[in-house]
């Protein structure tokens, strides 16, 4: 009894959140019958190891029971090997872990692994309270989303080079781990796949989330979820600016500018455990609303006269389209006119900014036709030194 109080009240007395006191199995494990102890990487100059374990290798009783479920990491535990030093201190350890394996079950080569997520720093690490051949746990503060679907990649690493601690391991087959040193990029590799294990806070995994994207303001905006695994009758929530819905999918009905932004979706669906309901995380979708433009600027009437040379049309605006009608209709080409013969044409023309296009400003094209000849008395005969009469002649604006 003594001994076991003095062990409790030093642990209380350390204060060490992320590591146990005491021992106990974690909810999911690859395996608890290592059958070898490691050097590597708490004993050794080759102090960065990472392991890869197979998708869906994870139960509640190692190699049986129930299949882990998605989630989140908070707690990960390795297998200590024999024997163990709980009072080494251990400079810039790293616990890190990724899912960017795809569903390899061992390395294609030699090189390390990158992109991993640190989940535990420090750079003064004790294995207070470990024993050997039990389980040694550590509380992540940089919990990680888990799907058992994807190979999962472990790594421990520390920049110290001897410790006294030893890891537990299963001897299997293939390129189980790869060792080097803390700032290799690629090391040894071969079989040796320490017994790993985590708790995990299980969470429907996020659904499938389309229609983001860029939008006219007020155009009518759908967005659709579909969940990304087998379940029955999930619930959907949806929320964005100024906006809460349900259902597998929305419409925004007449977006406007205030109304872009991050819309989210998540999913309430039962539990893959067996009981209650699980909700995932929300997925971002990302709206932008693009204002409608002003119809271009240009003379509402221009006039040619019969015959003359048709110059373009000054419009000011961008993407120009034009049409013969104005609403509807089909995109024209760009007036050009016959001024051959009298005529009157009347075009509608629009422009369009960030793909949206605006309404149209009607342009009428008239071609007036000459006048006739004016009539005149011709030839006009004086006599000398009779004072001339006005000449005269029969039109309109006579010059």
């Amino acid at each position: 009894m003594k001994t076991f109080l003095y062990h409790f009240v030093l642990c209380m007395a350390l204060l060490l959140p992320t590591l146990d006191c005491f021992a106990q199995p974690p909810q999911y494990y690859n395996n608890f019958n290592g059958n070898s102890n490691n050097n590597f990487p708490l004993n050794s100059t080759t102090n960065k190891v990472q392991w890869i374990y197979a998708p869906n290798v994870f139960h509640a009783n190692g190699t049986t029971g129930l299949a882990s479920p998605p989630g989140v990491i908070t707690k990960v535990y390795i297998k200590m090997g024999s024997p163990v030093n709980p009072g080494s201190v251990y400079s810039g350890f790293t616990l890190s872990l990724g899912q960017n394996m795809g569903t390899v079950v061992t390395f294609p080569n030699t090189t390390f692994v990158t992109g991993l997520t640190p989940v535990l720093s420090s750079n003064a690490f004790s294995f207070t309270g470990a024993v050997a051949n039990q389980w040694f746990g550590f509380t992540l503060p940089t919990p990680f989303y888990y799907d058992p679907n994807s190979s999962l990649v472990f790594e421990i690493k520390t920049t110290s080079t001897s410790g006294g601690n030893l890891v537990s391991q299963a001897l299997g087959s293939g390129n189980e781990r790869i060792w080097g040193a803390n700032t290799a990029t690629s090391g040894s590799s071969g079989v040796g796949l320490v017994n790993f294990g985590f708790d995990i806070i299980s969470v429907a995994p996020p659904p499938i989330v389309s229609g983001e994207g860029s939008f006219c303001a007020g155009s009518n905006v759908t967005l659709s979820a579909v969940p990304s695994y087998p379940t029955a009758n999930p619930t959907y929530i949806w929320s964005g600016p100024g906006f809460s819905g349900t259902g597998p999918s929305i419409t925004i009905n007449n977006i406007q500018l205030s109304q872009a932004g991050i819309y989210t979706c998540a999913i309430v669906a039962p539990s893959l455990t067996g009981s209650g309901l699980d909700t995932s995380d929300p997925v971002p979708v990302f709206i932008t609303v693009n204002p409608i433009p002003n119809a271009p600027i240009v003379s509402p009437v221009v006039t040619y006269c019969q015959n003359d040379i048709f110059d373009s049309i000054k419009v000011f605006g961008e993407n120009l389209k034009w049409y013969t009608v104005p609403t509807g209709g089909v995109v024209g080409p760009k007036p050009n006119i016959n001024t051959a013969q009298p005529s009157t044409l009347t075009y509608y023309v629009s422009q369009t900014v960030d793909g949206c296009e605006g309404p149209r400003a009607p342009v009428t094209i008239s071609v007036a036709p000459k006048p006739p000849v004016p009539a005149a008395s011709t030839p006009v005969g004086y006599c000398q030194g009779v004072p001339a009469a006005p000449l005269v002649a029969q039109g309109q604006n006579l010059r």
